[in-house]
């Protein structure tokens, strides 16, 4: 693919020398005339196809240049000389080899983890992939479908689990391709990159009824050092807040609270995303303190005892929310990578079936969004839910880079009332700023 090539085709006739103006050449691919010389004249239906021009020597070749997938198939050669016609049939097949890339090797000591590869760009669609351990092979192999590309290429998902240890800090991972448009297998090799679990921690004063203060969320001791730190008032997410960078292994965000009458018994969260973790890990607060209790103490009597009765029934209506809670999906955003992919995590949902639709709209305006393949990761956490990684198949030769354009993700789930849709905007600076090769700056 890519690359220049010339289709053989000759002829002789009865009484040389031959006579170029009785010559016409015909080219045919897959039934259909693609390029013809009569009259000294060349007519080619792609500008790619040329004709080399030496009829009177008995040649006919059909030159195609930046052959194509879809270039390969059966090509047919016709020559009429005066008025005697010849034909012949030849064969064109097109190979692609493949590119590999290694898209997850962040590993915690002593942790199962999944090691993950992008394999892509090969033609035709057969392909072995095999990981190894210092040329040992590794088992717990999966080789996700194939998904056909824009330019007819292939691409393919792989993945092995694996529990490192110490020792495999000195060891070199592989993974290795055969195709058969390889003279000798492909193989791209690393060593792991050894994360660490985030350590989270709110600091907070005894809360005073309209006394506001600083409520900080540490994070300290991860490694790799992309991380984000989220806080939340009973479930909803809060925008005024500030984090600051510490050092490479730690960082603060600032939440300024006023606690109310209205806001007692209320939760706040720090929810923080790494790498490192399946799903966000979260500490949690409650809205609660002397000063705001003595508020309510002008409740009745009767009051104290409906809350009393009620108390049971609150307390199971709270637990099948919490529990139901835990199993809604949580739609994380749009993430791109290198070579025009783009990623969507969905955390803790359950049950396990979950659909996530891609679709690019360019220009932004248009009411016609083009649909994307995509492929689907699950992982199954301790806790019986699941977590889905989607990525989409590469834009590279959907869209046209110097316009703008806009990526969607649709994701539906039983547990959701209607489906949840991301949106990634190339025209968006916050894009550009946060996201550098698909992961957070």
């Amino acid at each position: 693919m890519g690359t220049d090539v010339t289709i053989p085709c000759s002829f002789t006739v009865n009484a040389p020398p031959i006579n170029q103006r009785q010559v016409a050449i015909f080219w045919y691919f897959q039934g259909k005339e693609v390029l013809r010389f009569q009259s000294g004249v060349t007519v080619p239906a792609d500008p790619r196809m040329s004709y080399t021009g030496r009829a009177q020597e008995g040649a006919a070749n059909l030159i195609i240049s930046n052959v194509t997938i879809i270039d390969g198939g059966i090509y047919k050669c016709s020559v009429l000389y005066a008025s005697e016609r010849g034909e012949k049939e030849v064969r064109l097949d097109i190979q692609a080899p493949p590119q590999i890339t290694i898209t997850d090797k962040l590993v915690l000591e002593d942790k199962e983890r999944v090691l993950q590869s992008s394999v892509s760009g090969f033609y035709p669609v057969d392909i072995d992939i095999k990981w190894f351990r210092d040329g040992e092979t590794l088992n717990n192999v999966i080789v996700e479908k194939p998904q056909r590309l824009p330019d007819g290429t292939y691409s393919v998902t792989s993945s092995v689990t694996v529990t490192p240890t110490e020792k495999d800090r000195r060891r070199t991972f592989s993974c290795r391709v055969q195709h058969e448009s390889l003279a000798q297998p492909l193989q791209e090799d690393f060593t792991l990159v050894y994360g660490a679990l985030p350590t989270v921690q709110i600091t907070s004063q005894t809360f005073k009824l309209n006394v506001e203060q600083d409520l900080v969320c540490s994070a300290s001791g991860y490694y790799p050092e992309s991380i984000a730190v989220k806080w939340f008032l009973n479930g909803t997410l809060v925008e005024s807040t500030k984090t600051q960078r510490i050092n490479s292994s730690a960082v603060e965000s600032v939440y300024r609270f006023l606690p109310t009458n209205e806001n007692w018994g209320m939760e706040i969260t720090c929810e923080v995303e790494h790498e490192t973790l399946s799903s966000p890990r979260a500490e949690r607060l409650l809205v609660t303190g002397p000063d705001l209790k003595a508020a309510y103490r002008t409740h009745t009597i009767s009051a104290a005892v409906f809350l009393a009765c009620g108390l049971a029934a609150v307390i199971i209506v709270v637990l099948l929310i919490k529990h139901k809670r835990t199993r809604l999906p949580k739609v994380r955003h749009i993430t791109r990578s290198g070579g025009g992919f783009f990623s969507l995590d969905v955390h803790h949902f359950y049950p396990e079936d979950i659909t996530v639709s891609w679709a690019v709209i360019q220009p932004p305006s248009s009411l016609q969004p083009h649909p994307i393949d995509s492929t689907n990761v699950r992982h199954q956490n301790q806790d019986g839910t699941f977590n889905a990684t989607s990525t989409s198949e590469s834009l590279r030769g959907v869209i046209r880079e110097d316009e703008p354009y806009i990526v969607t993700a649709e994701v539906k789930h039983n547990k959701l009332k209607r489906p949840v849709q991301r949106e990634w905007d190339s025209d968006d600076k916050e894009n550009k700023v946060v996201f550098n090769e698909g992961k957070p700056s």
